[in-house]
């Protein structure tokens, strides 16, 4: 996308721009003109095109809309957003006995992909999701489990999904199985 834009100080450049994000008051998004990742904010932009087709953008917040929902962060961003707290827990637990195996790896990508939403993401897109995601401490984990107990878009079988993770690498143990006894003892708790 081509916009003109003027800065803090008051400096007008125009720019092509890669969206990978809007948040409605923010556009982020790869600048090819200064060939780094850039923010601008929206009150800041005083005009924007789409290069292949040549439509000037009356109303800016559809239009960025528009482009961020059919950009390649789009799904991986819903994901990270709706689900942050269920890809803590997994971290947490693919890292509770201080090993990730590639086999523990392929179950998280089939785990996410199986959100909803997450069908579609690619290797790399469900890679830089999880690397986004800080381990959490004890006390944090204890935390989230709360947190994912309460969650209105759970998935069905949370005890299930991270019973076929523990067993992924061929083996379950000491360390998981305290963390899914852990688990099942809040969830039964909150019930």
């Amino acid at each position: 996308m081509y916009l003109v834009y003027t800065d803090r100080k008051g400096k007008t450049t125009n720019r092509t721009v890669k969206v990978h994000r809007f948040d409605g008051m923010i556009l982020s998004g790869y600048c090819k003109t200064r060939k780094a990742y850039r923010t601008f904010r929206i009150d800041r932009i005083k005009e924007i095109a789409d290069p292949s087709t040549g439509e000037v953008a009356q109303d800016m917040c559809a239009f960025f809309k528009k482009l961020y929902m059919t950009s390649d962060s789009y799904s991986s961003d819903m994901i990270f957003d709706k689900y942050y707290d269920v890809l803590r827990l997994l971290k947490y637990f693919v890292y509770v006995d201080f090993h990730y195996s590639e086999e523990e790896n392929k179950e998280v990508e089939e785990i996410i992909r199986s959100l909803d939403g997450g069908e579609d993401l690619s290797t790399e897109e469900i890679n830089s999701i999880m690397s986004d995601i800080e381990k959490p401490s004890l006390h944090s984990f204890r935390v989230t489990v709360g947190k994912v107990i309460k969650m209105d878009n759970l998935p069905n079988n949370i005890i299930d999904i991270l019973e076929k993770l523990a067993i992924a690498d061929g083996n379950i143990n000491d360390y998981e199985k305290n963390t899914l006894h852990y688990i099942k003892k809040r969830i039964k708790k909150e019930k």
